[in-house]
């Protein structure tokens, strides 16, 4: 089961993905805003199956399992990543490279933070 502060990390992902896509809508012509939009969805989706993945398994019952799953967490974030970046620039050739991986960027910096919180939570709860 998902503790419960990793859902609101989950839930604060999923609104600065939003609010990431509104603001390039508003601001950012069609195509930088699609580039933005695509590039961050990239991420989130990355860090959602690592995530889902890694706490799937509750590491105070079964350690070896919760590491396994870390791993699995992991590669399979390297490889939808990989996999995501090679079908857009192959499929997507009118995206904007540089606005793809600024909304990548953004959404591995709002990861970064919010991970920090986690681990802070988690570290709290656990005292």
């Amino acid at each position: 089961m998902v503790p419960l502060p990793v859902k609101r990390f989950l839930i604060w992902q999923s609104l600065v993905l939003v609010a990431l896509v509104l603001l390039a809508i508003l601001v950012l012509n069609r195509s930088v805003a699609w580039s933005t939009t695509v590039g961050a969805t990239i991420a989130y989706l990355a860090q959602l199956y690592l995530t889902l993945q890694t706490f799937r398994v509750d590491a105070a019952k079964s350690p070896h399992l919760a590491v396994r799953a870390f791993y699995r967490g992991v590669a399979g974030r390297f490889t939808l990543v990989t996999v995501l970046f090679a079908a857009v620039f192959l499929y997507l050739r009118w995206l904007e490279a540089p606005a793809l991986f600024l909304g990548f960027g953004v959404m591995l910096v709002a990861q970064l933070l919010g991970s920090a919180q986690l681990a802070t939570q988690l570290t709290h709860q656990k005292s």
